[in-house]
């Protein structure tokens, strides 16, 4: 039952269960009230209003105290017409929010019968979990929206967009979830370049963004009306800015799993949009978990072109690209750890073409994390392996196979262990160093 349905039923058992002065009280109500009592009271109620009205059933009670109506209704028919009048206004804008919450369409149209002087009323209205009518259409039916905010004052737009609900979110951060770059496009343009920039400044109780919330699932035409008409140091404030775990919108737009094709666009365009003298500082930026954005592409099964980018866009000496590349996690794995993982080699194969030197790159393949593992033992395909054990010298590939790490684990101990239609391919790999050396092929075998 919707909360006016459920008030107007209230007044009418309240009125019917009183004695002749009550019943007296009753017959001198106006019509149009009595009717609206003796529509609710028939109790035909349809599932729309029932679905919205047992969800706020306790503000009844509310109501009813607030207009000091304890146990009685007031003797004067007109105090008990203002009584249904007030709870229909009262309860009509949670109402609003309720229909917009279970019935998102319906809240649309709803919202076009509240007069235009009271629309403003309604849709500041909060519920337990601080959430307006307005986060609730963005969050159940997104492409209603911009309809929505054409009914509003265009100077009031911005007041209810930037609203945050219990963990900080506004309207657009729910919008942004729902893969609607459309209708956030449609919203920028009914705002300022200021305001827009405000909007998208905002961060919930996470520290995400508009931005790191709609990076991993848009195209380029959200990001060219994100940052349209923004100054360089505008779009460097929003490219860096971190949230709680310090990730950038560049780790963002790396990691992401959604559609590497987007990322594909999406990162050169946001790397392209920061100033030269910002690119290096940004792309060494590290979350909480010491990840890199070059971490992130390098784990990613499409990530060798963003790799690539990455490297390629670091404007630095070839001494500085190598520390870049070394730059260990806080488990101590770099970029190449991490590279190692993928069932193909373009990975470790485009990283290592950026390392200077054949001995750096010897020495970051020997790198140990914390567990004391190599890139070999994160090796996962015969491809991989080649290339790795390829870019050592003879003498050092069976002694590079035979690292143990903390576990006292090689890398063969770790490619048996795990299940993939490759393992066979990749212990032959494996074997195929020693065939020359079957006494050091055994000796190999037999270590726990």
């Amino acid at each position: 039952m919707s909360l006016t349905v459920l008030a107007a039923q209230a007044v009418h058992d309240n009125i019917a269960s009183r004695d002749i002065a009550s019943r007296d009280c009753k017959k001198k109500l106006p019509e149009e009230c009595l009717s609206k009592i003796n529509c609710f009271s028939s109790k035909k109620y349809s599932p729309l209003e029932m679905s919205i009205g047992m969800v706020d059933h306790s503000l009844i009670e509310r109501s009813l105290n607030y207009l000091g109506i304890k146990k009685y209704p007031a003797p004067d028919p007109h105090f008990a017409e203002h009584l249904i009048d007030h709870l229909d206004f009262y309860h009509k804008e949670t109402e609003l929010m309720h229909y917009f919450k279970t019935f998102g369409l319906i809240g649309a149209n709803r919202l076009k019968e509240i007069p235009d002087d009271l629309k403003s009323r309604y849709l500041n209205v909060r519920d337990n979990e601080g959430k307006t009518a307005l986060h609730w259409a963005a969050e159940i039916t997104g492409y209603k929206i911009p309809k929505i905010l054409t009914q509003i004052p265009k100077e009031d737009i911005f007041s209810f967009l930037e609203q945050q609900d219990n963990v900080g979110n506004t309207p657009l951060h729910y919008l942004a979830q729902r893969y609607d770059s459309d209708r956030l496009i449609e919203i920028f343009e009914l705002l300022s370049t200021e305001k827009k920039l405000d909007l998208l400044k905002i961060q919930n109780e996470r520290g995400d963004s508009l931005i790191h919330i709609a990076i991993e699932h848009y195209d380029l035409d959200f990001l060219n009306a994100a940052f349209k008409d923004l100054s360089q140091n505008e779009k460097d404030l929003l490219i860096t800015l971190q949230n709680n775990r310090y990730f950038t919108s560049l780790h963002h737009a790396s990691k992401t799993r959604v559609n590497w094709r987007l990322n594909n666009d999406t990162f050169p365009f946001l790397l392209n949009e920061l100033s030269p003298t910002l690119k290096t500082k940004a792309l060494k930026m590290q979350t909480d978990k010491g990840k890199t954005a070059l971490h992130y592409a390098a784990k990613r099964p499409f990530g060798a072109t963003i790799s690539h980018i990455i490297l390629q866009e670091f404007l630095a000496t070839d001494s500085e690209r190598n520390d870049f590349i070394r730059i260990p996690d806080n488990k101590g794995r770099t970029a190449l750890h991490f590279a190692s993982t993928n069932s193909g080699n373009n990975h470790i194969v485009n990283i290592l073409s950026y390392v200077s030197g054949d001995h750096e790159k010897k020495s970051q393949l020997k790198i140990r994390d914390t567990q004391g593992k190599t890139v070999l033992h994160y090796a996962k395909s015969p491809e991989v392996i080649d290339t790795i054990l390829q870019t050592l010298d003879d003498d050092e590939k069976t002694d590079f196979i035979k690292i143990q790490d903390k576990n006292r684990k090689t890398a063969l101990h770790h490619i048996t262990e795990r299940s993939s239609y490759q393992i066979n391919l990749a212990v032959e790999k494996f074997l195929e160093y020693f065939s020359d050396n079957q006494e050091q092929l055994l000796i190999f075998l037999k270590q726990q």
